[in-house]
């Protein structure tokens, strides 16, 4: 499940106020109003990962969402580099209107 890959902390733009919860298997997420701050959201979970670890990036949106996330992972990828991560992946699916 990619959702399972992922932290406790998800975003959503949904209207409304912030909220709390926790599931029934005990994991927790958190919603948030608004847009979702993706670059702070990415490195937070780049930060709190084990450093062999895996982390794969999906993103479907418009291209300013595309280009923020991008340009988050490539400056992430500047650890794997100098060895402190094994691998991240990037997949992106162009999103349009139109």
């Amino acid at each position: 499940d990619p959702e399972k890959a992922l932290g406790t902390t998800h975003a959503s733009s949904q209207h409304g106020s912030d909220s709390d919860a926790e599931s029934t298997n005990g994991e927790s997420s958190k919603q948030l109003s608004g847009r979702p701050d993706l670059p702070a959201l990415l490195r937070e979970e780049f930060t709190s990962a084990s450093a062999p670890e895996r982390i794969g990036v999906f993103v479907c949106g418009p291209l300013s969402m595309q280009n923020d996330v991008s340009n988050t992972v490539a400056e992430a990828q500047v650890e794997l580099l100098k060895g402190r991560r094994k691998d991240i992946y990037l997949h992106m699916e162009h999103f349009s209107w139109a």
